[in-house]
């Protein structure tokens, strides 16, 4: 008998390579598939990812290790001089986050379009890399 997975997850590549979209889907617990989309977050950001998109607004519920799981994606696109945010948050999920204080820690927008304006708004703002400036 077929179980349906307790999340799934589909990675969709931007027009930018290094820029990348998870859709979730379901519920973020401590089950195999959204330890599998960890792993796979992590490996984007490990191989040079500069911005992680990950839209919630169809995971119904998060547990604990689901909350850890965000958390430990912040860790690691912090550490690899990335980016994470999350996209069309639901209202439950928003109050879980404000509770563990996570909320102020991820950037959150309400549509893709948003979040990718925001990208470029700060990627213009940045100064330019001094291995990178004009001799």
């Amino acid at each position: 008998m077929w179980v349906k997975p307790s999340l799934e997850y589909r990675r969709e590549s931007l027009t930018d390579a290094a820029m990348t979209l998870f859709r979730l889907s379901g519920k973020m617990t401590g089950t195999r598939e959204c330890y599998d989309f960890l792993d796979e977050a992590r490996k984007f950001l490990h191989d040079g990812g500069r911005l992680l998109l990950i839209d919630v607004s169809a995971v119904e519920r998060v547990t604990s290790p689901g909350v850890g799981i965000l958390a430990a994606l912040h860790t690691t696109a912090t550490r690899a001089n990335a980016r994470i945010a999350l996209l069309a948050v639901p209202d439950s999920l928003a109050k879980l986050l404000k509770i563990v204080l996570l909320w102020d820690l991820l950037p959150h927008y309400a549509t893709l379009q948003e979040a990718l304006a925001a990208d470029m708004t700060r990627h213009a703002e940045r100064p330019p890399h001094p291995g990178n400036a004009a001799q």
